[in-house]
């Protein structure tokens, strides 16, 4: 049904030369220069748009530092929000609670809610992560998300990895609810900007929680797995030790997750992203087990004053890391799933392979053996326009509010 695809209000002018639509492009961040991730030379996304904007797709964001309240989520054209719920940003597993870090630390002054640190730091990582996938476009605020048509759930991990687990399997639950008839939430992609390098898990070992987290380990694959079973697709950051070592950042490097590594664009070069060392990392993972890569490197997003409420004030800042560069894939995967929804992990997989294009450039180039991913692919970046009119999607283009291409 085309108008399930409609496009958003004002975004439209007319067909340019090449059959591709002319958008505005009133987001501050929208330009060729400092919005590399979306545009025609890395991933295509501003083309795939004339075919999908992520409509009636579900994506459940498993990070911590979320804004409950945000209007980049609220939709254009009913003014509804497009965050599902909020009730993952609390969860307790019997015996822990896990919660949203930043929201955790909201404090009340002259009855305003404001997060107790006012910097736009690692406190609002999964903010930023949900921008990327699904803030509004051509709203003349903030940045412009991959598929701003798409709903996400916000679901705090508490900074653990335990927590991830636990919210793993609470959005398999919510499927499996959701197919009985019983309620629930039709998830269908699952992005993780977390993870973990195997060694943090030897090197700690004495303390109580880190005993917790290895017996976890051994239990996140058995979730991932249920959650393949139910045509979840698992989107999950690479890591960002700089290492090729197979058994480095889970849970990227599960054999049913999609494992994201980050590059850069040097004077259209894309190379492996190489970030900051002074902050303690290094550059993206780059093991056999990474499927694809996308930009991870000096990606827009936007930081509201910290009052809940008052989104008037604000600023750009520029994330880099592997963090940044799943969420890109998980997007793409939306604007995949709005046309296909009940595709097999093995046929999307397909199209994300038959869809992308090969990196040449030597950074990208293990040369460890395949531990955790055997027979996958050489490097390749990801291309949202050739995913959505792939013969197993066959995209349609969508119609604009005024009717017109």
């Amino acid at each position: 049904d085309l108008n399930n695809h409609i496009k958003p209000q004002g975004r439209v002018t007319s067909p340019d030369v090449n059959g591709s639509i002319q958008t505005s492009e009133k987001d501050p961040e929208f330009n060729s220069d400092r919005s590399y991730w979306l545009n025609r030379t890395t991933t295509k996304v501003i083309d795939a748009w004339n075919y999908s904007v992520g409509f009636n797709v579900n994506i459940a964001i498993l990070d911590d530092g979320f804004i409950d309240s945000y209007p980049d989520f609220r939709d254009d054209l009913t003014g509804t929000s497009r965050i599902i719920s909020t009730q993952f940003l609390k969860v307790y597993n019997g015996s822990r609670l896990y919660e949203d870090q930043a929201l955790a630390n909201i404090t009340s002054t002259d009855g305003s809610r404001r997060l107790a640190n006012p910097s736009f730091s690692s406190e609002y990582h999964g903010l930023f992560v949900a921008q990327i996938i699904a803030a509004n476009i051509d709203d003349q605020r903030g940045i412009a998300g991959i598929a701003p048509r798409a709903r996400i759930l916000p679901m705090a991990t508490g900074e653990t990895m335990v927590g991830v687990n636990v919210q793993i399997k609470n959005a398999v639950e919510e499927k499996r609810k959701f197919k009985a008839g019983q309620g629930g939430i039709d998830i269908d992609v699952i992005n993780i900007s977390q993870g973990k390098p195997f060694d943090h898990y030897d090197a700690f070992l004495k303390n109580k929680d880190s005993i917790l987290e290895q017996q976890n380990l051994d239990l996140m694959s058995f979730t991932i797995q249920k959650a393949y079973q139910e045509n979840i697709a698992v989107v999950a950051a690479a890591g960002n030790e700089g290492t090729d070592k197979d058994l480095n950042s889970f849970p990227a490097n599960y054999s049913t997750a999609i494992n994201v590594g980050a590059y850069q664009l040097d004077e259209a070069i894309k190379r492996r992203a190489i970030f900051d060392l002074t902050k303690g990392f290094h550059s993206s993972n780059y093991a056999p087990a990474t499927d694809f890569w996308a930009p991870g490197k000096r990606i827009p997003v936007f930081g509201y004053e910290p009052i809940v409420g008052n989104f008037t004030q604000g600023q750009i800042f520029y994330k880099t890391g592997t963090s940044y560069a799943a969420p890109i894939v998980t997007a793409m995967i939306a604007l995949i799933k709005s046309w296909n929804k009940n595709i097999s992990f093995e046929d999307l997989y397909r199209v994300l392979v038959e869809s992308s294009t090969p990196l040449a450039d030597s950074s990208f180039v293990s040369t460890q053996p395949a531990l955790t991913h055997e027979g996958r692919i050489p490097p390749r970046e990801i291309n949202a326009l050739a995913a959505v009119t792939h013969p197993l999607i066959n995209a349609q283009k969508a119609i604009s509010m005024n009717g017109k291409l």
